[in-house]
Order: structure tokens, then sequence, then C-alpha cells
């Protein structure tokens, strides 16, 4: 079977063509991974940061609500003067 030269052209601009479109469809499926890798990352480092001050936070609270009402031997609900 003998092809022209127009049909062989279109059929290599065809495939020029999808190459180049499946070359940007990779470039941008990377770029999305790495978003997505580092967003995981900032994820899970805000994560543990929001964990520390919480503990940090209820740790101050029990703290202060100790030294409120210390030195209350007898049962007594009032503050403490500071």
């Amino acid at each position: 079977m003998i092809y022209s030269q127009d049909t062989l052209r279109t059929l290599e601009l065809r495939f020029s063509d999808m190459n180049f479109f499946q070359a940007v469809s990779r470039e941008k499926n990377g770029a999305d991974e790495a978003a997505m890798f580092g967003l995981s990352n900032t994820v899970d480092y805000s994560s543990v940061f929001l964990l520390v001050l919480i503990i940090t936070t209820g740790s101050l609270q029990v703290y202060f609500v100790r030294k409120l009402f210390a030195g209350h031997d007898n049962g007594s609900v009032t503050p403490a003067k500071i």
C-alpha cells in the first residue's frame, strides 16, 4: 500500500502533537504530585505544632488553677491573693 506525502506528513504532525500534549500532561502531573507531597508535609508539621500548643495551653491552665486555689486546706472556694 502506498501512502501519499500529505498523508505521511499529516500522520507525522498528529504524532508530534500527541507527543507534545503527553509531555505537557506529564509536567503538570509531576507538578501536582510535588505540590501534594509539599502540602502533606506542611499538614503534618502544623498538626504536630497544634498538638504541642494544645498540651502547653492545658498545662498552663492547670498550673494557674492550682496556683489560684493553693493554700486552701479548709475546702473553701475563695481564690488566694496573688
